[in-house]
């Protein structure tokens, strides 16, 4: 009897949700394993990558090993005038590899993907960003590499955390580069692999890019890695010199040379952004730095599938470790005009944008787009269990939200 009224709670819990609402019939009962990328039942973009079938599969059971294979790609869209999906791109030039680290284990991995030579994307159109760009800065005119990603931490939860977070940041116009994302279904060889989400790349292919039609020669990168000693750092382009020169400038305290060489606006958004959300893989790890052209050195957000921890604060917690983006930060804090900057953008991200009400608009919009395609993968993986628990995931990720709101305020005093 307790497990019925508990039964019956649950589904009148799920039944009050905003975002609720019942799954298409069609697809709940489809067959995967007939499905093909050119029929597929789904608002959503469709990619079917053609590899070599025996390389791909070596290349998914050694998923630690640096591991590309060569193929093609293509892509078909909507067409709202018939209500069928066109052929926009075909056979186009491209490799893979995969991506992750510990999520890399998960039965759907993500795939890194990096044309031949840049796509055209006015011609073939192989990512359509779901936000709208919150700059004339991002371009996608020009594609070099681009990501298909599981969610990462997320991928048993909900598929959206991420990609809501990043949203979030977009729409409020952050200082910031950022992986763009596209909601699409992929397919290995006209075998359906999976749902996953379409993301704008981080590296010097994709960051070239998306600042428009430059080459991953005009870009250095400091990459920070999970490292124990807080400095696991990669060096990624053509000037080492002037990489490892800033980061000598950490170790020395030498604040005016920072100064010059770095984009407080966006350290300072980063910073607190990432501190506001409560990101627990940060800032020890998924940190890039990166300069254009030998322009200062600014900031890329990536990988907010740990975000939402309601006790963790980087001002007042963390700034007595040994590592470099704390390091960084102890140096240009000590300038009260750069103090004063992350206290206004503490406010502003409290009193405006980042409300627990456009949060939930932000997750409740990637709910509604996805909320009939994860059945596909509820229906290979079983991940999530059903769509129920798809719906709870949703509902606590709104739960943790404002959770950190109210415990940012008060730690902050805001």
């Amino acid at each position: 009897m307790k497990k019925l009224i508990l039964y019956i709670f649950i589904i009148t819990f799920y039944n009050s949700c905003t975002y609720y609402k019942v799954t298409d019939p069609d697809i709940e009962n489809i067959d995967i394993r007939k499905l093909t990328p050119q029929d597929m039942p789904t608002n959503l973009a469709v990619v079917d990558l053609i590899v070599n079938q025996e390389e791909f599969d070596y290349m998914f059971e050694n998923y630690t090993e640096e591991i590309e294979v060569d193929g093609t790609l293509q892509m078909w869209r909507l067409d709202k005038s018939n209500n069928k999906h066109k052929l926009v791109a075909n056979n186009i030039p491209m490799s893979i590899e995969i991506k992750g680290t510990s999520s890399a284990t998960y039965p759907l991995k993500s795939l890194g993907i990096k044309f031949d030579d840049s796509v055209d994307n006015h011609v073939l159109p192989v990512f359509i960003p779901i936000t709208g760009v919150h700059t004339t800065r991002h371009r996608f005119d020009k594609i070099k590499s681009m990501r298909l990603r599981n969610s990462g931490n997320d991928f048993h939860n909900t598929m959206i955390k991420d990609i809501t977070y990043s949203k979030l940041a977009i729409e409020n116009k952050l200082d910031l580069e950022f992986m763009y994302y596209e909601p699409v279904h992929a397919f290995i060889n006209g075998k359906y692999y999976g749902f996953l989400n379409l993301r704008t790349e981080k590296n010097q292919n994709g960051i070239s890019r998306l600042l428009g039609d430059h080459s991953k020669n005009d870009i250095i990168q400091i990459k920070i890695e999970d490292d124990p000693n807080g400095w696991g750092m990669t060096f990624k382009g053509k000037n080492d010199a002037r990489l490892q020169s800033y980061v000598d400038a950490i170790k020395s305290k030498n604040r005016e040379y920072l100064e010059r060489e770095t984009d407080l606006n966006s350290f300072i958004d980063y910073v607190v952004y990432n501190d506001f959300i409560g990101n627990t893989d940060w800032p020890h790890n998924n940190i890039i730095i990166y300069s254009l052209l030998d322009e200062k050195f600014r900031f890329i957000l990536y990988d907010l599938d740990f975000a939402g921890t309601r006790d963790k604060y980087f001002i007042n917690n963390n700034l007595d470790k040994d590592e470099f983006l704390i390091a960084l930060f102890n140096v240009l804090i000590t300038n009260p005009e750069t103090e004063k900057l992350l206290k206004d953008t503490q406010k502003r991200m409290f009193n405006n944008g980042f409300s627990v009400y456009n949060f939930e608009n932000a997750i409740n919009f990637n709910a509604d787009i996805i909320e009939y395609d994860i059945q596909y993968n509820i229906s290979k993986f079983n991940i999530p269990a059903d769509n129920i628990e798809f719906y709870l995931n949703v509902q606590i990720l709104i739960d943790e939200y404002k959770f950190r709101v109210d415990s940012y305020k008060k730690h902050y005093k805001l």
